[in-house]
């Protein structure tokens, strides 16, 4: 038990990681706020909640209620920006997204969106308002360590949902030489769901089974290694680094957005580090008074939050698409970096195994 408990409440992670994470989720997810008054243009016919508590649910709620969802997201959303009432709109951000995801999966179309309000409801845990927040600014944070359970359990957690997709794929017969199902899911992509935009098309000129049957061993690889890469922070690091890197493939090849993923990927980089990396280059923020920190958070936490829903609400899909498409992008470039110097760290500890082999056997005669 002792081991299990080391590995449970062992971890890198600061209060300055978590702590700007926090921002940078919460950023995200206004960015990406979902529009639920759109569900009020379907037919009550349409709406068949999945299991669970939706069901108790014999239609959609009012259109004002659709609208209260959206408002008081955006304003929980805005206060974790903040850092105002942090673990209060931390839960409550969590709960709204779960509120608003559930009704739309409620007309058909399940997507990845669980992995944002199992940020909000298990990283806040960590204690992600201990820096930069006015909850800082205010002693209203206990100065302790910073918990690292909460991560831990969401690394697990993306490993089984990812293992979820490799299990139905392993028996579907993915890994047969003569399958090639990533090939057959691309073609349905560009024909069927007519994903034809950007480099995709480009890809239906390949036909070598050297070229896709590989890409569904990696994929399974990936979806099924993940759970057991949990077991050690390096190596689930280096696993969701893969993954940011095999997300950008899927949008090069089949315009298919996994944008939630690579958000729940950033909680495990260290931002501390990058935090004083560029404050040894001068970028730091503003010398402001904590009491002008305060009054301006207060006054700047209610207009973002209306500025976020009004965008989601006014402006085109596109935007929102290029919104994601940037996520992923700078995701993958993000986890191909961390690769590469993974490969060199390597290559380095080879060679000076290397280095250390003809020593060693001298000393031993």
């Amino acid at each position: 038990m002792k081991i299990f408990d080391r590995w449970v409440l062992r971890g890198p992670f600061t209060a300055e990681d978590v702590s700007i994470y926090r921002i940078v989720f919460a950023v995200a997810a206004l960015l990406l706020l979902p529009n639920a008054q759109f569900l009020s243009s379907y037919p009550t016919s349409f709406f068949d909640p999945p299991p669970g508590p939706f069901q108790l649910l014999s239609e959609l709620p009012p259109f004002p209620v659709l609208v209260a969802l959206e408002l008081a997201l955006a304003l929980a959303l805005a206060l974790v920006v903040f850092g105002i009432h942090t673990r209060v709109a931390s839960v409550a951000a969590g709960l709204l997204m779960v509120s608003v995801f559930g009704l739309t999966y409620s007309f058909g179309k399940i997507d990845h969106t669980i992995f944002l309000p199992l940020i909000a409801l298990l990283v806040v845990w960590t204690g992600w308002g201990a820096r930069h927040s006015v909850d800082a600014l205010s002693s209203r944070v206990p100065d302790r360590p910073v918990a690292q359970w909460p991560l831990r359990l969401l690394a697990v957690l993306i490993g089984v949902g990812f293992a979820t997709a490799a299990v139905p794929k392993f028996l579907g017969g993915w890994l047969r030489p003569g399958t090639q199902a990533t090939e057959g899911h691309y073609w349905y992509e560009l024909l069927i769901d007519e994903r034809t935009v950007g480099f995709a098309p480009l890809f239906g000129h390949i036909t070598s089974p050297i070229f896709w049957e590989p890409l569904d061993w990696l994929t399974i690889a990936l979806e099924g290694g993940l759970i057991i890469a949990a077991i050690s922070w390096r190596s689930f690091r280096i696993m969701i680094a893969f993954a940011a890197v095999f997300h950008l493939g899927v949008l090069i090849m089949m315009n298919i957005l996994f944008t939630t993923n690579v958000i729940a990927y950033a909680a495990f980089l260290p931002w501390g580090a990058v935090a004083a990396w560029l404050g040894a280059r001068g970028l730091r923020g503003p010398g402001w008074s904590a009491r002008f920190k305060r009054r301006a958070a207060w006054i700047a936490a209610p207009l973002l939050a209306v500025a976020a829903w009004a965008a989601s609400v006014l402006l085109p899909i596109e935007v929102e698409d290029g919104i994601k498409f940037a996520i992923i992008i700078i995701g993958g470039i993000v986890g191909g970096a961390f690769l590469v110097l993974e490969a060199i760290r390597l290559v380095r500890w080879l060679q000076g195994r290397r280095a250390r082999s003809p020593i060693e056997a001298s000393s031993s005669n």
